[in-house]
This record gives structure tokens, C-alpha cells and sequence, in this order.
């Protein structure tokens, strides 16, 4: 909904893939465990504690699981891996809090 992309984009501030720079604003509202739509099996809930900000080229690569992501706390902070089992930890820097944004 747009309710849930104005809080991602607030709370994320940027792309919530290691090291991407992309404002928020310009990215893809990515279910982190997947919707319905995309994957019947596995899928969690369309709330915004299941939701991050992630450009274009970013979503296509979790898309394509090439790198995967979870999230230990509701979407503030992600953990991602990928190839060769690189783990790597984000947290959304956003001026809108974690308590403003659940």
C-alpha cells in the first residue's frame, strides 16, 4: 500500500543492500521473505515489518536468490548472504524510528 511504502521509504532511507547508495524513494518495495505471488510455498505477511526498500538491480539479485536476506527483528536490520557465504548485516538509517515504523 502506499501506507507501507512511505514508512519503508522513511524508515530505510536507501537501498538495504551492503554499500548501495540508491535514495529509497527511487527503489522497489521488496517483500523480504517472499509474498504470495511470487512464491505460494514460503511467504510471509505484506506489513512493513516484512518489507525493505531495495533497488532495481538489488531486488533482481535477491530475486534470482544469488544473495538471500532475513530479518532477526521486523525489518530494521537485515542479514544478508551471499555467493561464497558472504554475510553481511544492514540497519535502516532512516529519520523515521523502528517504534515509529512498527
Amino acid at each position: 500500500t502506499t501506507l507501507h511504502r512511505a514508512t519503508a521509504v522513511g524508515r530505510d532511507a536507501r537501498c538495504r543492500f551492503p554499500g548501495c547508495r540508491v535514495p529509497a524513494d527511487r527503489c522497489e518495495l521488496d517483500h523480504i521473505v517472499n509474498s504470495p505471488f511470487t512464491d505460494p510455498t514460503s511467504h510471509g505477511p505484506t506489513d512493513i515489518s516484512n518489507c525493505a526498500c531495495l533497488c532495481r538491480t538489488h531486488h533482481a539479485l535477491k530475486t534470482k536468490k544469488v544473495w538471500q536476506v532475513c530479518t532477526p527483528d521486523n525489518g530494521v536490520t537485515l542479514a544478508w548472504k551471499g555467493p561464497a557465504e558472504v554475510a553481511v548485516t544492514t540497519v535502516a538509517s532512516g529519520p523515521v524510528s523502528p517504534s515509529q515504523a512498527a
